[in-house]
């Protein structure tokens, strides 16, 4: 489980990142203010970048992020909308 904050439109959205590897396939859920349980439906890992898209009422959202240790920054987007997020494992 991760906690993140990102920023949409100029303010800041705080949330969790919960994903899980079970027989090598991976799940997850994206939940915050904007996104309530959005579920996760592609997870790609090259080194230490982890892109993830999630399928929500709004749109396909898009998660771009470096993982380092226990903490990761990045991108996220969904429509036209886009921005910084940071997060770190509970």
């Amino acid at each position: 489980m991760w906690d993140y904050t990102a920023e949409a439109q100029g303010q800041p959205l705080s949330g969790t990142l919960e994903l899980n590897r079970v027989d090598g396939r991976w799940t997850g859920v994206i939940t915050n203010s904007a996104l309530p349980n959005t579920p996760v439906t592609r997870v790609s890992v090259q080194g230490q970048v982890v892109t993830l898209v999630g399928g929500s009422e709004q749109g396909e959202v898009t998660m771009q992020l470096t993982v380092t240790g226990n903490e990761f920054a990045g991108t996220w987007s969904l429509g036209g909308a886009s921005g910084p997020i940071r997060g770190s494992r509970r």
